[in-house]
């Protein structure tokens, strides 16, 4: 006998949201909510959704009496436009946000932190890499803010400085706000960066060699720090009246489609993502098999939480598939302009709708991704008709969304740390782009060169850079590496070369141009260092770096008063930089002016109170005339 098509219908339904429709029952008081944010956590990485070889017995605990989300899936495969759009309930094309450490997140858009923190709860954020620092304009609404990487009040030290921090630090800050007595309901947002590369687990977690190994080690160290803070909200008394949800920015790919890490593609491994949310006593236990968007955080939580969502979402509430019922299946998009951003080439869209998937580009490819989940038959070559109405769904860029990002070396070298480029490719007017699937091999040359970078095999990493830069030469970031590498090779003039070839590529790029002043200084060509670092700030004008170092090349040129004029605006512009001050303070002196040079090294030792070097040179410029000391 055949059922009806009710019953079809009711069957469907219950099999998508694992149990039967039921309004969610709130409570009167406002809830907390705890935002937990997962670095590089692929779908599979969860020991419920299907992976055996992970060890997360927290998140799976949490899951298993909350609602857990089996089709989630990120909107970008980077982490800071994929936070932004966690944040906002806004796709990137229209918070602006594309990139990591290209974008700032415009003022003028609104966040789950700024409309909370306008109705009256107390907002704090606790992140753990340098891509989500507070200058990319993700701390607006949170007091704290905390993005200490521990990298101290210095901007002249790329070298030493971190671009991460592990999950334990996180963790203890994020305790240490929930022990804290209030009235007030609080929004916390936890980033950990585990388990992004490099895959380095900790001996209780080391269960393999093999990359995927590794990467599940970290997901158990992000499962460790998962359960410390959900001990210390079960401390705080607060764990029944606060909203949890956890989340993977993105995934990661392990050799799937020939791709290492992410970023670059939009295959499923690297967008879809775990998505829990928990509320005890309100949210029942669930599955929900609907395809769902990272998109839609921000408004599920402004639901819950009894708050209008601004005007401009893109995302939609999940509130009805948590409690059962029905909503109809919203298409998913996704984008990635890191490889348009990086080489010139293509940007990436794609779009998920009705079983089917389209990956918009030069040479689109197209899955009838319900039956065929891993992607392997593109059936682009048959279905016209089909990726045009697709493309119909794409959601168009809003360039006047975004504001770009000018960063200083020591913040490129961070980036550059965590494995990620950071400059932009020479654009070629009238020529076709290139097709991101057809430079994989490109893409994987980067990648090993920067991993040949990090461990410091310099004749390695330029061998292959070198290779590169044959069919990529007009690459910035690749010319960059190669110039670092060779001046590293005490290969002077080859690095140079390069670093020339990177700044007429992209003008922007501050770090070469403070490499090649560094290179004419120490050819003994102290005018051309100058001139090449004044260059260098009408090209990158919000470089407080290169304003330092053409502060210092006018200071050991005996241009003292054109030097204290350029480093007093540096220390204007960051006043926390004990090294400015200390510059600032040598050039004072040096043209006369005593007092300002003890006023300046007062500051420099407030930042740092335990540097001897700072200390004992304010002690000798209070003692009595003394010359200008070295600036290098």
């Amino acid at each position: 006998m055949r059922r009806s098509g009710v019953a079809i219908a009711l069957a469907t339904l219950l099999l998508a949201c694992g149990h039967a429709s039921k309004p969610l029952v709130r409570p009167s008081g406002r809830p907390n909510i705890l935002l937990i944010t997962i670095d590089t956590w692929r779908a599979d990485a969860l020991g419920c959704q299907g992976a055996p070889g992970v060890h997360t017995p927290a998140l799976d605990a949490l899951a298993a009496r909350g609602a857990r989300f089996a089709d989630a899936s990120a909107q970008v495969p980077l982490t800071l436009p994929s936070h932004a759009t966690i944040l906002t309930g806004r796709l990137p094309a229209h918070d602006g946000v594309h990139v990591n450490g290209d974008d700032v997140l415009p003022g003028n858009v609104p966040t789950i932190a700024t409309t909370l923190h306008d109705a009256g709860w107390d907002c704090a954020a606790f992140v753990s890499a340098f891509c989500l620092a507070s200058q990319f304009g993700l701390a607006r609404g949170f007091d704290p803010y905390d993005d200490d990487l521990g990298n101290g009040p210095f901007l002249l030290t790329a070298g030493a400085g971190r671009g991460e921090r592990p999950a334990s630090e996180v963790v203890r800050g994020a305790s240490a706000f929930l022990a804290t007595q209030r009235t007030a309901p609080f929004l916390l947002w936890v980033h950990l960066y585990e388990p992004h590369a490099p895959y380095a687990p900790p001996p209780a977690h080391a269960h393999g060699e093999t990359p995927r190994e590794r990467y599940d080690g970290e997901v158990a160290t992000a499962d460790d720090a998962v359960a410390s803070l959900l001990a210390a909200l079960q401390q705080s008394g607060h764990a029944s009246d606060t909203i949890v949800a956890v989340m993977g920015d993105h995934g990661e790919a392990f050799g799937e489609h020939g791709e290492k890490g992410h970023g670059f593609f939009l295959w499923e491994t690297t967008l879809r993502v775990p998505l829990l949310i928990s509320w005890p006593g309100v949210i029942p236990a669930s599955v929900v098999r609907s395809p769902v968007r990272l998109v839609d955080v921000a408004p599920t939580l402004w639901s819950l939480a009894g708050v209008a969502a601004p005007l401009g979402c893109d995302g939609r509430s999940l509130v009805p598939l948590i409690e059962g019922r029905s909503m109809p299946e919203a298409s998913v998009p996704a984008e990635s302009l890191y490889a348009a951003r990086s080489f010139g080439w293509a940007p990436l869209h794609s779009i998920r709708d009705d079983g089917w998937k389209l990956i918009d580009a030069p040479k689109p490819k197209l899955f009838e991704i319900s039956e065929d989940p891993g992607e392997v038959r593109d059936v682009a070559a048959k279905e016209s008709s089909r990726i045009e109405k697709l493309r119909q769904l794409l959601v168009p860029d809003d360039t006047t969304a975004s504001t770009s990002s000018d960063l200083d070396p020591a913040d490129r070298e961070r980036l550059t740390s965590l494995g990620y480029v950071t400059a932009g490719a020479a654009r070629h007017p009238g020529a076709a782009p290139r097709d991101p699937h057809d430079g994989l091999d490109v893409v994987s040359a980067l990648d090993e060169g920067l991993e040949l970078v990090a461990s410091r095999d310099w004749r390695g990493a330029a061998d292959r850079f070198t290779t590169l830069a044959e069919s990529e030469p007009d690459n910035p970031s690749v010319r960059f590496q190669l110039g670092r590498c060779l001046l590293e090779l005490h290969d002077r003039d080859g690095a140079r070369k390069n670093f020339e070839s990177a700044v007429k590529a992209d003008p922007r790029l501050a770090s070469a141009w403070e490499q090649l002043g560094a290179i004419a200084e120490a050819e003994g060509r102290a005018d051309d260092a100058i001139a090449i670092l004044e260059e260098g700030r009408k090209a990158c004008p919000a470089s407080i770096t290169l304003r330092l170092r053409h502060g210092i090349a006018l200071l050991r040129a005996h241009r003292a008063a054109e030097a204290s004029e350029i480093l007093d605006a540096a220390c204007r512009e960051a006043p926390g930089a004990a090294d400015a001050w200390m510059f600032a303070g040598e050039a004072r002196l040096a043209a006369g002016d005593r007092a300002g040079a003890i006023d300046a090294y007062r500051r420099a030792v407030a930042l740092v109170p335990r540097s001897t070097q700072a200390a004992q040179r304010l002690q000798q410029i209070e003692a009595g005339p003394v010359a200008a000391g070295p600036t290098r």
